[in-house]
């Protein structure tokens, strides 16, 4: 049995460009970061950094509302993790139907 090649549909090739861009702009900015170039940087690569925005979020400092950003950041982790539970559980659950075929 002779396996046809996989047609990658539009849709794909274009969410893995988009997930390929935010990546890479998060390796700009953490070696940006990481190497103290924050002055010259663009704050677009800088907004992508993952240490910047842990440190951000963890060190939370001031009087008012700046005390929430670490509870604000927590919630926000955590609904994406329960959409991401609930993509996954439902392309588990659902039969995978060959609508070739039919």
């Amino acid at each position: 049995m002779v396996r046809q090649p996989y047609e990658y549909t539009t849709g794909f090739i274009c969410t893995v460009s988009v997930f390929g861009l935010i990546v890479l702009m998060g390796i700009i900015g953490f070696t940006l970061k990481a190497l103290d170039y924050t002055k010259g940087a663009s704050k677009v690569f800088i907004a992508f950094s993952p240490y910047h925005n842990f440190m951000k979020l963890v060190l939370s400092t001031g009087a008012g509302n700046e005390n929430l950003k670490l509870l604000d950041g927590l919630r926000v982790l955590s609904t994406l993790f329960v959409i991401l539970g609930h993509v996954f559980t439902n392309s588990v659950a659902s039969p995978y139907v060959n609508k070739v075929s039919m």
